[in-house]
């Protein structure tokens, strides 16, 4: 015999016998307290959470072509993670290719779910051909309100399960001709799904099982103040093949919410047609809100920074890499074929990442087969904000017009135009336009500026980071470095602030845009704060406020407004209203009393690309 037990002796296995080969054996294994953490690590499972005390008896004998099993098991005082398990004891008895088992749970002395099972297998240890064999069997389960928590025992992909399930259900037949009968509710259900980011707040409904078919009613989800209503049925090709008739409909559903990877709360119709593994989802989505996150500009090199004429401006070493978000894995998923999902943008939804905060807009064709995901179409990019970092300087730009291109892959091809306006030392205004180009996982950067004749993209990096040329800059040296110092400062916090408002704390605003103001001689230009909501398909309204260092011109008339509303692709007005305050400093202020009047505009915009 074989004897193992626990250093403080509460737990203990004991192996003794003869074992079963091509002659007859017998053979017993007893285990008493083993601690369910203890098996848990030995399978290699997560043990957080997971506690209680196993205990089995099980007599072996025969041959391994033919062996019989005979035993009990049970479980007590079971926890895994919030949920505690009630007293689990299971018996079986195993001959002839026939396995009779039947499971009991008991809470307070009082039994809340039974199965019995007798089922036509070949548990041989050797020369089996197939464990399905031919004959009757007999599947029922009873219960009338056990706590769903019992899932979070079966499965890792779920956490934090509440909720009660009431069962009546039969099966009989054969493996390949089952007949169903029976019913399933589920009522006041909850839980997480950790590879989704997401929990369901309400689980409700049920099904009813007839014939070769698990009909379900009223099914409701929800998640993230919407919800998803599936319909249909389940139909059993044998009873371990189920095929999917199912139909959904959801509102306004959060389907997704993976940090750094996709956020996704869609409204449509879709169906799911077929097997378990390989089943075809299709249908109309649209995506009311999401973001889809992207690399940042990884590498990027505006300009060859180990040239002379602007190496001593910028600290290639500072220049920073990232990568797309963690992704989760799941054999379904893995195995869901798309054929043609169209996918319609809503107005709220956002390609975002450390440095970009782009809204998009426009519809895709999505399939799928295996893990290959191969989306088709053209989403614009209407807005958003840019925030380019060269070293330790970063500027912010606007995003003036764009396009994310899909062309069978996840990896789009990217063409998106943000604008920045340098004020240079002596007073000019510089327009510089970032390119944004490449693919969604490699994008590529390029500047140039609309001025003639064409300004290098050496020397507008060196006005992005100093305010003049590349060869004034290395001449002036450090002449206005505690200027250009706080210029970097006050840029490089105002665009952290954005990103921190927007995609850590998720402030409920679509746009922010903070413009730090910019010194010359003997002035300031006042700083600006921008915020932006998205207001149905086609209206963005935009606030917007200037003040300077010392808010010693803080009024009310430093508030402005912009608002646009798109007729059509092609076609769309533009008006704002905006103080005519454009200096600060004693020697340059407007004075700001009931002579001072708003600058109002208004402009009618056709574009055309080609």
């Amino acid at each position: 015999p074989v004897n193992l037990e626990s250093l403080d002796g509460s737990g203990r296995v004991r192996l003794a016998g003869t074992i079963p080969s091509d002659s007859a054996g017998a053979m017993a294994l007893e285990v008493v307290g083993l601690d369910l953490s203890d098996l848990y690590g030995l399978l290699q499972r997560d043990t957080t959470g997971v506690d209680g005390e196993l205990g089995m008896s099980l007599d072996i004998g025969g041959t391994t072509r033919s062996p019989t099993f005979r035993g009990t098991a049970r479980l007590g005082e079971g926890r895994f993670g919030d949920f505690r398990a009630p007293f689990v004891l299971s018996v079986l008895n195993y001959a002839a290719r026939r396995l009779d088992a039947n499971l009991n749970l008991w809470r307070t002395g009082e039994k809340i779910l039974e199965i019995e099972a007798h089922l036509p297998v070949d548990l041989g240890l050797t020369g089996v051909e197939r464990r399905r064999v031919d004959g009757p069997l007999r599947v029922r389960a009873q219960a009338d309100s056990v706590d769903l928590g019992i899932m979070e025992a079966l499965t890792p992909a779920i956490r934090r399960v509440q909720g009660r399930l009431a069962v009546d259900v039969e099966a009989e037949g054969t493996w390949d001709a089952p007949r169903l009968r029976g019913s399933v509710a589920i009522r006041n259900g909850s839980m997480e799904v950790p590879g989704l980011g997401v929990r369901f707040g309400s689980v409700a409904g049920g099904a009813v099982l007839q014939g070769d078919s698990v009909l379900l009613r009223d099914l409701r989800i929800t998640s993230g103040g919407g919800d998803l209503v599936v319909g249909g049925a389940i139909r059993l090709e044998d009873l371990s093949r189920p095929v999917f008739l199912l139909d959904l409909r959801a509102s306004q559903f959060l389907a997704m919410d993976v940090r750094n990877f996709l956020t996704l709360t869609g409204t449509g119709n879709l169906s799911l047609r077929g097997p378990l593994l390989g089943a075809t989802l299709t249908g109309d989505l649209t995506a009311n809100s999401g973001v889809l996150y992207f690399a940042d500009l990884i590498n990027k090199r505006v300009i060859d920074l180990d040239d002379p004429t602007i190496a001593d401006l910028v600290d290639s070493s500072l220049v920073r890499s990232a990568d797309l978000g963690g992704k989760f894995q799941n054999r379904f998923l893995d195995s869901l074929r798309m054929d043609g999902l169209r996918v319609t943008i809503g107005s709220d939804v956002w390609l975002r990442s450390a440095e970009a905060n782009i809204q998009l807009d426009g519809e895709a064709r999505v399939s799928k087969v295996g893990r290959e995901y191969q989306p088709i179409g053209t989403l614009q990019a209407p807005r958003g904000s840019y925030t380019l970092k060269i070293g330790p300087v970063t500027r912010d730009f606007a995003v003036t017009r764009g396009e994310v291109r899909y062309i069978g892959t996840l990896d789009a091809v990217l063409d998106i135009e943000a604008r920045h306006t340098v004020r240079s030392v002596r007073g000019e205004d510089i327009p510089v336009i970032a390119s944004i180009e490449g693919t969604l996982y490699a994008p590529k950067l390029r500047l140039e500026s609309t001025l003639r004749p064409p300004i290098s993209e050496t020397d507008l990096v060196s006005y992005l980071i100093t305010g003049y040329p590349a060869n004034e800059a290395t001449a002036i040296g450090g002449a206005n470095a505690l200027e250009t110092g706080l210029a970097y400062l006050s840029s490089a916090l105002g665009s952290e602030l954005e990103r921190t408002l927007i995609q850590d704390l998720g402030v409920p605003i679509d746009l922010i845009e903070i413009r730090p103001g910019t010194a010359t001689a003997g002035s300031v230009s006042p700083t600006q704060l921008a915020a932006g909501w998205q207001l149905g398909r086609k209206t963005f309204v935009t606030f917007n406020a200037g003040f300077c260092p010392d808010f010693s011109q803080l009024s009310t008339r430093n508030l402005g407004a912009g608002l646009e509303f798109r007729f059509s692709k092609e076609w769309r007005l533009q008006s704002a209203v905006e103080p005519t305050i454009q200096r600060c400093g004693s020697t340059a202020v407007i004075p700001l009393d009931s002579r001072n009047r708003y600058q109002v505009g208004f402009d009618i915009l056709w574009e055309r690309e080609f």
